[in-house]
């Protein structure tokens, strides 16, 4: 007897998990029709979005939504105002980038003017420190002769000291030999003198052009500081005004985004309104007719769903009360069969 009424109460169970196997298979399909829906539902808003988009664009007015008319009126009077200051400013502002590219030109120009002048002039520096270097080591190799020169005199002296001391023969033809060549040493040593005389007052010379020369390079610098001081001072003020400029863009772009929405918005509204009033035209027609299909699709969508709803609601219900209560008898049997075997083995 326990075995049959455990067998009837599995097959149960067994029958009520497969009702609730069914209803969760049910809540996918009412997913998917809730997807259903809402696309067709998407489709519908594009439509009256439409529909306001034509009625406005032919100017199909009827008493219901006139005043929709004349929101939408001021709404793109005030667009086309607001889009006539926004070219104003951007003539203004292509204004002032012209003449802050031409003002960089110019001055740009004139820097560059004086730093060729100032290449000139770095660049005779440049030679005159080449031509001193020259002189300076000319000036040294004279000083080693000179040098030498007199190295030469003092040793034809020390022998000339001798001669004089001496009673060769030859004495006095040495003596005169020496004394010449002594003499054209010294004539020699002279002409060095006066090379070398030369050589540092043209050192001395070129080195009094390269102070003004100097001084000519730091006027150009201080020049180009100046122009460079003006530029900006001149810059500053229409950098500035062209800051301004934009700022006032951003904010009429702003002015305008949101006037573009509120225009969406309207047009959207009046789709609503105009569907509401069904004006005939052959414009809208078309419209109405493939509007009337999709609020077909929705009635039929949202009776599917709500049916499903009612099936899950009921099936889902009984299906659990039926499993816990079978499954609460199970478990009580299985203690009375344990209670009683347990008895029987202590008597």
């Amino acid at each position: 007897m326990w075995i049959i009424e455990g067998t009837t109460q599995r097959q149960r169970i067994i029958n009520a998990c497969a009702t609730l196997f069914s209803n969760s298979k049910g809540r996918f399909q009412q997913i998917k029709l809730n997807n259903d829906l809402a696309n067709v539902k998407n489709q519908y808003g594009q439509l009256l979005t439409e529909l306001g988009k034509r009625a406005w664009e032919q100017q199909i007015i009827h008493p219901s939504y006139v005043h929709m008319f004349e929101i939408l009126g001021n709404f793109f009077q005030e667009r086309t105002r607001l889009q006539s200051e926004l070219g104003a400013l951007e003539t203004q502002l292509q204004r002032q980038n012209n003449q802050h590219t031409q003002i960089k030109a110019d001055y740009a120009g004139r820097i560059k003017a004086v730093q060729d002048q100032q290449k000139i002039t770095n660049n005779r520096l440049n030679q005159m420190r080449s031509a001193n270097q020259a002189s300076e080591k000319q000036l040294r190799q004279i000083a080693l002769e000179e040098q030498k020169i007199h190295t030469e005199i003092q040793t034809m002296q020390q022998r000339l000291t001798l001669l004089a001391n001496t009673t060769a023969p030859d004495r006095e033809s040495q003596i005169t030999t020496f004394n010449g060549a002594i003499a054209a040493l010294e004539q020699k040593l002279i002409a060095l003198q006066g090379q070398s005389q030369s050589i540092q007052t043209e050192i001395s010379r070129v080195h009094g052009e390269q102070v003004a020369l100097m001084s000519e390079v730091t006027v150009f610098d201080q020049q180009i500081t100046q122009l460079q001081a003006e530029l900006r001072q001149v810059l500053d003020p229409i950098e500035r005004q062209s800051e301004e400029f934009k700022q006032q863009q951003r904010q009429q772009n702003e002015t305008i985004s949101s006037i573009m929405r509120q225009i969406e918005s309207s047009i959207s509204e009046l789709g609503i309104q105009v569907a509401q009033a069904h004006p005939s035209h052959t414009n809208l027609d078309p419209l109405y007719a493939r509007m009337e299909q999709l609020q077909q699709q929705i009635r039929e969508y949202s009776n599917q769903i709500d049916l499903l709803r009612a099936r899950q609601a009921t099936g889902d219900g009984s299906a659990v009360r039926t499993v816990v209560l079978l499954v609460v008898v199970l478990l009580g049997s299985i203690s009375v069969i344990v209670w009683t075997i347990v008895n029987r083995v202590l008597l």
